[in-house]
């Protein structure tokens, strides 16, 4: 991606935030918290992305399964090569497989997605009692 994108998060009818996401070829995003893991699932589904099984972001809780190497990819699962789908596994998968592996704050900001939309998206989240951020 070149350059990056000042992007606006907008609210739809049932007061649930909307991004619009841009896969990232061949980059998977390690998230080495439960928090970062928590926030970029909210985010990867106000996104309209889901899980290569076709489960919502908040349906798959997988952080436990590879702890701070969890890595998620982003936005192009590497099993179906289908963009706005997306896969797991932990960070030496995708360093053996020749993927950026990126921080979920790299993944923001290439995506223009500031903090105040962030807090916009948890506080959703937070409202609907399904996806508690942890600290």
């Amino acid at each position: 991606m070149v350059g990056e994108i000042k992007m606006t998060t907008s609210i739809n009818s049932n007061k649930k935030p909307v991004l619009d996401l841009k896969p990232l070829e061949k980059t998977a995003v390690n998230a080495s918290t439960q928090k970062e893991y928590n926030v970029l699932r909210m985010v990867y589904e106000i996104g309209g992305w889901k899980w290569d099984s076709a489960l919502f972001p908040n349906q798959n809780q997988i952080w436990n399964v590879h702890g701070k190497n969890t890595c998620i990819e982003g936005g192009i699962s590497l099993r179906k090569n289908k963009s706005g789908e997306f896969g797991h596994s932990s960070k030496h998968y995708y360093l053996r497989e020749n993927w950026k592996i990126i921080s979920p704050e790299t993944f923001y900001k290439r995506q223009g997605i500031e903090t105040e939309q962030i807090e916009t998206i948890t506080k959703y989240f937070d409202g609907r009692n399904n996806l508690k951020v942890i600290p």
